[in-house]
């Protein structure tokens, strides 16, 4: 998912900006293009936007994938609803016989012969593999009904603990692009919360093209379903944050700044309200 930056609706400012601290305008694309990638970050599902954004949409984000998985695979608990159902009371004690002696062959076997349908016990690397078939290939979620019952025997705690631990991963193709781009001291993914950026996936690409008030950076999340955990209107919102905070940031430096002559003052005022 390409997005790109460029100076036309903050071109005329950032030349009164240049004028005041001597500072070019691709200095100043580069930090609005990394203010974009901070906020194409935390407005990446699981959003991280505000105070304390990053432990809640962490904590949310591993719910939801526990959550995902359970649409998919279930535990044994699934087990006692099923027979639960059974009216024959011979039938299901022979059923929770065979469950208590681990004979998943012959308990889905009867179990299919009774008209339970598909049903696959499970466990290890075989999880796994039901997870990943069950994924939508746009999206990375998991399918809501598979066609398979699909009961874990063993290792489901274990496996959705690995998993939960990819939560931020779409976010951290904008944190690899923050980095990228630089152009602070520090971390350059700053804003952008520590569960994202812990992958270092390689998932961010940027190129640039540096000329004069044509600057422009071009950040692409090449992660399939980029687009599908950051919506066209949550695209647009970063541009919009982004281009806000620049504003800002440069005001306050202008005030910072030796004071310039009045008239440049009412230029710069007058450039900075049509940008807004």
């Amino acid at each position: 998912m390409p997005i790109t930056v460029n100076a036309d609706n903050l071109k005329s400012v950032m030349v009164q900006y240049a004028t005041i601290t001597g500072k070019g305008i691709p200095h100043l694309m580069r930090a609005n293009a990394r203010l974009c990638a901070v906020e194409l970050a935390n407005r990446t599902q699981p959003f991280s936007v505000g105070k304390g954004g990053g432990p809640k949409a962490k904590a949310a984000g591993e719910t939801r994938t526990a959550n995902d998985i359970g649409k998919v695979i279930k535990t044994r608990e699934r087990l006692d609803e099923i027979f639960s159902q059974t009216q024959s009371a011979s039938l299901r004690a022979s059923l929770e016989k065979l469950a208590a002696a681990g004979r998943w062959g012959e308990l889905r076997a009867v179990l299919q012969k009774v008209g339970f349908g598909a049903v696959e016990f499970i466990s290890g690397q075989d999880i796994r593999a039901a997870h990943k078939s069950n994924r939508s290939k746009t999206t990375g979620r998991t399918l809501n009904k598979p066609s398979t019952l699909y009961i874990a025997t063993t290792g489901l705690p274990a496996y959705i603990k690995e998993v939960v631990k990819r939560v931020g991963l779409s976010k951290s193709g904008w944190a690899d692009c923050a980095r990228q781009i630089g152009g602070v001291k520090g971390d350059a993914g700053r804003g952008i919360p520590a569960f994202a950026k812990r992958h270092n996936s390689g998932f961010g690409k940027v190129s640039e093209a540096i000329n004069g008030a044509n600057t422009s950076f071009t950040m692409v999340n090449t992660i399939p379903w980029a687009d599908k955990v950051c919506r066209p209107s949550e695209q647009r919102t970063a541009l919009t944050m982004a281009k806000t905070k620049m504003i800002e940031q440069m005001r306050r430096a202008i005030k910072a700044a030796s004071k310039p002559k009045a008239e440049i003052q009412n230029i710069i005022s007058r450039e900075i309200q049509k940008a807004a």
